[in-house]
């Protein structure tokens, strides 16, 4: 199912124009803001709004911990949906990005974004419809002239099988494809519904979304002087040797999100993983505190 919430991501990435130069306008991460964008979403942000009579996207009040407003995001039909090959007429999807007016209109998808962060945490309350699936994505770009394409510097991506009836938060980390060029561009997606099962009136609630600050000595050298995994590449286990009592538990990921496994870390001691059911690729092992909060990623290789 997380290979349909990559396609729908990425297909929307194709519909909407990848321009060299991104939105100038900010993104707003608490959605306090008046929602006075052209088809009535908050600044920095588009939608379907404008392909439909109903509210894809709207304010909602109050926000999380009490705030002013937080989005809210409805599955609903798409009568003129531009491209229902790519776009499902049944969704609910809030883009960051602008409306541009010309002699057409043009979606310049993302906003200017120049740091590395480790992930994005954000507030979400989830009321889907019958059997249905929420889900975020973040994406990292950097404009390659020689080419005149855009090139993926990172992606991460979070689904939200279930409801969700309380503010809860949710963690979303980055995939680094290379950790020695810098984006200029962070594109956020949030969909209501899956692409294949989305179900009309389904709900999502999206509230104070932050970027984990970049590690100013590089990703990768601060994640090693935390813990240790062995081996990598790995075919039927792996060990995480974990040097801090405040590491919790280990999560298997592959790189569209989907979790494999989850376990619990011995305190200050060595864990061995199995890797039985794991088929060969590329996963992602986070280490997680007793709330379950992701401190620490790296990249496994497993082969069988």
């Amino acid at each position: 199912m997380n290979k349909l919430y990559t396609t729908i991501f990425l297909s929307m990435l194709s519909i909407f124009s990848m321009a060299q130069n991104p939105a100038a306008s900010i993104l707003s991460t608490n959605f306090d803001a008046a929602f006075t964008e052209l088809g009535g979403e908050p600044k920095g942000w588009v939608s379907a709004n404008l392909l439909t009579s109903g509210a894809i996207v709207s304010s909602s009040t109050p926000g999380y911990g009490g705030s002013t407003s937080a989005v809210k995001i409805t599955t609903d039909s798409i009568p003129n949906n531009p491209s229902p090959g790519l776009i499902p007429t049944i969704s609910g999807i809030l883009l960051t990005g602008k409306i541009q007016i010309g002699l057409t209109a043009t979606i310049i998808q993302g906003k200017p974004y120049t740091n590395k962060p480790e992930g994005m945490a954000y507030y979400a309350k989830y009321m889907p419809v019958g059997v249905d699936s929420g889900f975020a994505y973040a994406l990292l770009t950097k404009w390659n002239a020689g080419l005149n394409k855009r090139d993926t510097v990172a992606i991460g991506g979070d689904t939200l099988k279930s409801a969700i009836a309380a503010w809860s938060k949710r963690n979303l980390h980055l995939f680094y494809y290379t950790t020695t060029v810098n984006p200029d561009t962070l594109t956020i997606l949030f969909s209501s519904s899956s692409r294949t099962a989305a179900k009309k009136g389904t709900a999502m609630y999206v509230d104070e979304i932050n970027l984990y600050e970049p590690n100013t000595s590089g990703l990768k050298d601060v994640a090693e002087r935390d813990f240790e995994m062995y081996p990598n590449p790995a075919s039927n286990y792996f060990v995480v040797k974990n040097f801090k009592s405040k590491y919790n538990s280990v999560l298997v990921r592959d790189l569209t999100g989907q979790v494999k496994l989850q376990e619990q870390l011995a305190k200050n001691e060595s864990t061995r993983i199995d890797l039985n059911d794991i088929a060969s690729g590329v996963y992602l092992v986070s280490i997680l505190n007793e709330k379950g909060e992701v401190l620490q990623t790296k990249k496994l290789n497993v082969i069988k």
